[in-house]
C-alpha cells in the first residue's frame, strides 16, 4: 500500500492511498473547521443540500442518471466530529477504472467537484425547497439520536462534561440553531467555508496512474472555480486536542423512559493524538475496557455479573477516555464502584504480561480491520489529516510494540476522572 500527500493550493490537500486489492474506489472532499455551536447545524446541513444538484445536473434525477452512467457510482454528504474540529463534505464510491471501461475516476471527480463548487441556485442563493427539505430530515435525525439510549448517554456525557468546550457540541448541531437557518444564511456560510476552511481531498484506489491523473485533473479544474484557490486565506483553526484541567469529579443524573440504567464516565487522559503519551494511554484504555479480555468485560460483566455490557474507548483527538455500561437500576451504585475499582487496578499496574499481549493483539486487529476497505482507509486518513498527522496504521503497530506494561500504568496514573453520568428510569427517585 502506498500513501502520498499533495498540496494543491493554500489549505487544499489531496491524500492518495493506492492498494492493488481494492476493486471499489473512494473519493471524498471535506471542509475542516473549528467545531462551534453556532456553526454546527450549518455544517451538517450544507453537504445534504449540495447533494441535491449542481449547475448542469440540477435535481436528484439528473444526478442519479449521471452516477448510473458511471457503473452505479454513489455520492452522499457526510459530517464528522474529530476532537475539537468539524469535518463536513461529500463522499463518492465507484468501481475502479481497471474493472470497467475506464474514465470513472475523472467522471466521479467532475460530479463531486461540481456539486461542491457549483451547486444549483435560485435567486443567487440555495434553492429554498432543497434547504427546507433537508432541514426537516436533519431535524428528524437530531430527534432520533435519543432512540439509541447507550449512544445518547455518551452524547449527554460529552455535552455535560465538556459543556464549555467545543467537544461538547454534537456533530449534527442543535435544534434551535437549525431552525434559524435560511437559504440566504446557509449560502453565506457556504461562501465563508469556501474562502476560509481547510479542504481535505482523499482518493483510495488500485491504480497509481489514476491517482496521478486525478491530481493533475484537480489542479486544472480548480483554476476554473472562481479563479481557483490561489491567494485564499484559511482561518486559524484550533488544534484538535484540547485538554482542560479537571477539578473534583462531577456527578450528573437524568431520568428518561428507560428500563435499564445507563452509566457513563469520562476521564481526561492528558495525552492527545500525535503526542508522546498517546500510545501508552491508548494501551491503558484497552487494558481497562477496550476488548473482550479487558478488566471491565472479564470482571464487571462476566465474573460479578453487575452489568449487561461494559466497555471503554479512548478519543485520541480530544484526549479523553469514556466508559459506558448498562445495569439494572438497583445495581447502579455497586457497578459504578466496581468500574472505578478496575481503573484503579490499571493505574496501579495490576495486570499481567498476558493481559498486555491480549490488549495489543486486540488493538492491532482493530486497526487492520478498520483499514481493510477503502472506506475504512478514508476515515483513518481523513482523521490523520485533520489532526496534522502522517503515521499509518503500520506505524501505529510499531509504536505499540515499543510500549511496555510500565508505560501503560504510568500513563494511566495521569488520567483524571472528570465526571460520572447516570441515565435512570423515570420512575426511580
Amino acid at each position: 500500500m502506498k500513501v502520498s500527500r499533495h498540496e494543491l493550493a493554500n489549505g487544499v490537500n489531496l491524500t492518495c492511498v493506492i492498494g492493488d486489492r481494492y476493486k471499489t474506489n473512494v473519493m471524498t472532499a471535506y471542509f475542516i473547521r473549528p467545531l462551534t455551536r453556532r456553526e454546527a447545524a450549518c455544517n451538517a446541513l450544507l453537504p445534504q443540500v449540495l447533494c441535491r444538484g449542481s449547475e448542469s445536473r440540477p435535481d436528484l434525477r439528473s444526478l442519479s442518471e449521471a452516477l448510473d452512467d458511471l457503473y452505479g457510482a454513489t455520492m452522499c454528504g457526510g459530517v464528522r466530529k474529530i476532537g475539537e474540529l468539524h469535518a463536513f463534505g461529500l463522499s463518492a464510491d465507484f468501481i475502479g477504472d481497471g474493472f470497467s471501461g475506464g474514465g470513472q475516476t475523472e467522471g466521479v471527480a467532475e460530479l463531486l467537484t461540481e456539486a461542491l463548487f457549483r451547486p444549483v441556485t435560485q435567486n443567487g442563493v440555495f434553492r429554498a425547497d432543497y434547504v427546507e427539505s433537508e432541514r426537516e430530515k436533519l431535524a428528524d435525525a437530531i430527534l432520533a439520536l435519543k432512540n439509541d439510549k447507550t449512544t445518547y448517554a455518551i452524547r449527554r456525557l460529552e455535552s455535560l462534561s465538556c459543556g464549555g468546550e467545543p467537544y461538547g457540541v454534537g456533530e449534527l448541531g442543535g435544534e434551535q440553531e437549525l431552525a434559524g437557518i435560511t437559504p440566504k444564511s446557509l449560502w453565506a456560510h457556504y461562501q465563508n467555508a469556501l474562502a476560509a476552511s481547510r479542504l481535505e481531498l482523499f482518493y483510495c484506489g488500485c491504480r497509481e496512474d489514476a491517482a496521478v491523473t486525478l491530481r493533475e485533473w484537480l489542479e486544472r479544474r480548480y483554476e476554473g472555480f472562481g479563479g481557483g484557490f490561489k491567494g485564499r486565506v484559511c482561518a486559524a483553526q484550533d488544534a484538535p486536542f484540547v485538554a482542560k484541567a479537571a477539578g473534583a469529579p462531577r456527578a450528573f443524573t437524568e431520568h428518561m423512559d428507560v428500563t435499564q440504567t445507563k452509566l457513563a464516565l469520562l476521564w481526561r487522559t492528558g495525552a492527545g493524538a500525535g503526542g508522546p503519551g498517546f500510545m501508552p494511554a491508548y494501551l491503558a484504555s484497552t487494558l481497562y475496557g477496550g476488548s473482550t479480555t479487558s478488566k471491565l468485560f472479564l470482571n464487571v460483566r462476566e465474573r460479578l455479573s453487575l452489568c449487561y455490557f461494559a466497555s471503554a474507548s479512548n478519543d485520541r483527538h480530544k484526549g479523553v477516555m469514556k466508559a459506558v455500561s448498562g445495569v439494572e437500576p438497583e445495581n447502579a451504585e455497586q457497578a459504578k464502584e466496581e468500574i472505578l475499582r478496575q481503573w484503579d487496578d490499571v493505574a496501579a499496574g495490576r495486570f499481567t504480561d498476558g493481559d498486555v499481549a491480549n490488549a495489543k493483539a486486540s488493538m492491532i486487529n482493530a486497526w487492520r480491520n478498520a483499514c481493510d476497505s477503502p472506506g475504512g482507509l478514508e476515515r483513518f486518513w481523513q482523521g490523520q489529516a485533520a489532526a496534522g498527522l502522517t503515521e499509518s496504521a503500520d506505524d501505529w503497530e510499531s509504536m505499540l510494540n515499543a510500549v511496555t506494561a510500565d508505560d501503560a500504568a504510568r500513563a494511566a496514573k495521569g488520567f483524571t476522572l472528570d465526571s460520572v453520568y447516570m441515565m435512570k428510569p423515570d420512575n426511580e427517585e
